[in-house]
């Protein structure tokens, strides 16, 4: 059995229920709550549910302890093997040149860096003779 002492004390059965034991779980009436992986803190976060609105097939959720009836499910809480989510890769189109003198920037010194007289014709991208995009 599982308590959360934040607000409302809740009581949750040990088992993570998902799949066929969700079905279970609703048909019996049992109030769930969505286990979430939070990457930041690195721990779970439950999100209530109302009846069978918000429940995702492919989710899992904590079911409410009844005193007297049984656990639904007994599988353990597994965490995702993946930190974040993967999202699209940012698309770069890129010269050889261009690639090297990003790297000649990159590497310069800051304090020259700041010697250098920003552009103030409008030719924005622009150091020395030599356009970056």
């Amino acid at each position: 059995m599982l308590v959360q002492q934040l607000g409302v004390w809740d009581v949750y059965d040990a088992g993570v229920v998902s799949g066929d034991d969700l079905t279970v779980a609703i048909i019996l009436g049992r109030r769930l709550s969505r286990i979430k992986w939070n990457s930041t803190y690195r721990q779970p976060t439950l999100i209530d549910v109302c009846g069978s609105i918000g429940v995702r097939p492919d989710g899992q959720y904590l079911a409410e302890h009844v005193c007297g009836s049984g656990r639904i499910s007994d599988k353990p809480f597994t965490p995702s093997k993946r930190e974040q989510q993967p999202g699209k890769p940012f698309p770069i189109t890129m010269s050889k040149k261009e690639g090297e003198e990003f790297a000649r920037l990159w590497r310069m010194p800051l304090a020259e860096l700041r010697k250098r007289k920003t552009p103030t014709d409008g030719s924005a991208g622009v150091v020395g003779q030599q356009q970056l995009f």
